[in-house]
């Protein structure tokens, strides 16, 4: 089953600094032993921007939301 892996900064986190962690990750997985040792243990590396991965979090948010109300599910708070 495909998951989702990336890190989170603070809301409000300056563009400068998300530049900086977006370059940071992008060299780190450029790295051949970095990605071997991923792909290794199941992952499949698909590096994107800040901005593609927020949309796609927002995307996994609205698709689950639908399948949890279509099932009727409800949490311990009713």
């Amino acid at each position: 089953m495909p998951s989702t892996q990336g890190v989170l900064l603070p809301l409000g986190t300056p563009d400068a600094v998300v530049d900086a962690w977006e370059a940071a990750w992008r060299t780190a997985l450029a790295e051949p032993a970095v990605r071997e040792r991923l792909q290794g243990i199941g992952f499949v590396i698909q590096s994107g921007s800040a901005a593609a991965f927020e949309r796609n979090l927002a995307e996994s948010a609205l698709r689950f939301a639908e399948v949890i109300a279509a099932a009727g599910i409800q949490g311990d708070d009713g």
